[in-house]
C-alpha cells in the first residue's frame, strides 16, 4: 500500500499548480483537517466549519473559549514544523518538549506519578523509567526510519509514545504532534485521520495488548491515500480551469 502512496505523491508533485492561491488552500485545508481529527480524538469534537471559522478569527457562541487558544497554539506548532522542514530536523525529546511548551504554555516535564489510563485499561511504565524509555523509543525510531517504510516507522513511534505515556494526560495531544511532524518530514500530506475516537482508543488498547501496529498503520495509510486523492482532484480541477 505504501507504493500507492509514493505513486500518488509523485503524481501530485508533478501536477501541482505553480499558483500561490493553490498553495495557500493546500496549506490551510491540511491544517483544518488535522485539527478536526485532533479535536475528535481528544474527545472535544468540533465541526470542520467551526474550526475554519475559528481559524479565520471568528467568535462562535457554542464553542468553549478554551478551545480557541488550543487551536491557535496548535496552528503555531504546525507552522513551526513547516518552517523547520528545510533544516531536516529529526524527532527528539527536546523537540517534543518545545512543542509541549508551545501547545500548553507551560514548561515541558515528564510525569511524576503512575496513572491508570482507563480508556485503554492500562498501567504505563513507572515514571522513573520514562526518560530511559523515551530515549530508547526515539533511538529505535531513528533506526526504523532507515529500515521500514515511513508510515510503518511513524505508526510504531506514535503508538510507542502512547505506551510510555511520558507527559501524562498531555501525551495524547503530543503524540499527535509527533505524528504530524513525521508525516510532514516524510514529505507526505497531513489531513484528517479516518478513525473515530472509539476506534482510535480501541486500536491503542489492542496494540498495548498485542504489540501489533497493523490496524493503526492501515488506518494511517488509508488516511494519507485519501488526502492525496483529494489533492490530485484539486490539481486536476485547478489545471483545467487555467487552460480555459
Amino acid at each position: 500500500m505504501y507504493r500507492d502512496i509514493e505513486e500518488k505523491r509523485n503524481r501530485f508533485l508533478k501536477d501541482r499548480p505553480d499558483d500561490p492561491a493553490f498553495a495557500s488552500w493546500e496549506e490551510e485545508s491540511a491544517l483544518w483537517g488535522w485539527l478536526f481529527s485532533t479535536m475528535r480524538l481528544l474527545g472535544t469534537p468540533l465541526e470542520k466549519g467551526q474550526i475554519v471559522s475559528i481559524m479565520r478569527g471568528e467568535i462562535l457562541e457554542d464553542v468553549p473559549l478554551e478551545h480557541y487558544g488550543f487551536l491557535h497554539r496548535y496552528r503555531d506548532v504546525y507552522r513551526d514544523i513547516r518552517s523547520g522542514l528545510d533544516m531536516e530536523l529529526n524527532l527528539s525529546a527536546s523537540l517534543i518538549d518545545r512543542y509541549c511548551d508551545m501547545l500548553f504554555e507551560k514548561p515541558a516535564a515528564y510525569r511524576d506519578r503512575n496513572p491508570v489510563v482507563y480508556e485503554w485499561s492500562y498501567n504505563p511504565p513507572h515514571f522513573s523509567e520514562v526518560p530511559e524509555q523515551m530515549e530508547l523509543l526515539l533511538r529505535r525510531h531513528a533506526r526504523r526510519r532507515r529500515e521500514a517504510d515511513p508510515v510503518t516507522a511513524m505508526a510504531e513511534m506514535h503508538l510507542g509514545m502512547l505506551e510510555i505515556y511520558p507527559y501524562g494526560e498531555d501525551t495524547l495531544a503530543l503524540a499527535g504532534v509527533a505524528l504530524l511532524f513525521e508525516i510532514q518530514s516524510a514529505g507526505l500530506p497531513a489531513g484528517s485521520l479516518f478513525v473515530s475516537e472509539q476506534e482510535y482508543h480501541s486500536q491503542i488498547a489492542s496494540y498495548l495488548r498485542t504489540g501489533h501496529v497493523e490496524p493503526f498503520r492501515e488506518m494511517l495509510m488509508r488516511s494519507l491515500i485519501n488526502r492525496l486523492d483529494v489533492l490530485l482532484q484539486a490539481c486536476e480541477a485547478a489545471n483545467e480551469q487555467r487552460q480555459e
